[in-house]
């Protein structure tokens, strides 16, 4: 079903976005906004990612609301997923429920335990023509095993070529909710 970015700022329930950007600069801006949304209600926030471009990072830092104040106080947590992606490549995914596991036990003690996630596996599986691990990942979020919303940002332009297009309809089929920036 689509949506528009509007939907980042209030998700209903355990919703499963994917966020087809244009460019990275629409991108960014729907992560942050995403993310900011989650600070302000107090919800935890990780961006899981493999991109630890310093340029890129210290934008983003910039424009998230007391990035330095959150990541100390654990309220936003930037995860270096790449254990997490060599397990999916190696369809091993049992480190996927573990950390499910770990990141509903750290919201424990908070007062609203709902989780934003900004996914960077599934994409980048799928961008590098992973396709069955990347597929095989969406589907384990659609299972819903944290309580939260997750945003997977992809390239929209991919779904042009070959062999994304194959695929796009399942891709898309993966995710609650599909909005195009």
């Amino acid at each position: 079903m689509l949506a528009d970015d509007s939907a980042l700022v209030d998700p209903r329930g355990k919703e499963h976005f994917l966020l087809l950007y244009k460019d990275e600069s629409r991108r960014d801006q729907n992560v942050i906004k995403f993310i900011n949304e989650g600070l302000k209600r107090n919800q935890l926030c990780i961006h899981a990612t493999l991109d630890r471009n310093e340029k890129t990072l210290s934008k983003m830092a910039s424009q998230i609301l007391d990035y330095e104040t959150n990541i100390k106080n654990g309220n936003l947590i930037i995860a270096n997923i790449e254990h997490l992606y060599k397990s999916a490549l190696r369809e091993d995914w049992k480190s996927f429920d573990d950390f499910a596991m770990a990141i509903s036990f750290d919201t424990q003690s908070r007062s609203d335990r709902y989780i934003r996630i900004v996914g960077g596996c599934a994409p980048f599986l799928f961008q590098n023509k992973y396709l069955k691990q990347s597929i095989v990942l969406e589907e384990w979020v659609q299972r819903k095993p944290f309580n939260g919303s997750m945003v997977c940002p992809l390239l929209s332009s991919l779904f042009e070529e070959d062999p994304f297009k194959n695929y796009q309809q399942v891709y898309l089929r993966c995710h609650d909710r599909v909005i195009i920036c």
